[in-house]
């Protein structure tokens, strides 16, 4: 049976696997008016790659907000509140890495990779 961590693929998030994209979407492209066929044709190559950017950006951004928001939630519920209080602020991965630095003893560690086959 797999966990929940595996399932949601919220793993990825967890090991810094799966990071937001940067940046803003894509820029349109413009050609000049007066272009020549030869500009027309590199003109619709580039437009090509563009819309793909364009599609795939939001995809990205939509793919880690959730995985990062399930690891969030997962460790809302599973820490006690004045610790999740701590990483509220912090993104899942930055989290993650706070509870294992902070509470940073063997058997804190072993619980925590426990926790990810869980």
């Amino acid at each position: 049976m797999e966990s929940a961590i595996q399932i949601s693929n919220i793993n990825e998030v967890l090991e810094d696997k799966l990071i937001a994209p940067t940046g803003t979407a894509p820029s349109p492209l413009v050609f000049a008016a007066d272009a020549d066929a030869t500009e027309i044709a590199l003109y619709q190559a580039l437009y090509q790659v563009y819309q793909h950017k364009v599609d795939r950006f939001p995809r990205a951004q939509k793919d880690y907000t959730k995985a990062n928001s399930w690891a969030k939630g997962i460790l809302s519920v599973t820490l006690w509140d004045n610790i999740y209080e701590e990483i509220m602020s912090m993104t899942a991965h930055e989290a993650w890495v706070w509870l294992a630095t902070t509470y940073a003893t063997e058997q804190f560690v072993k619980t925590l990779d426990t926790f990810k086959k869980l």
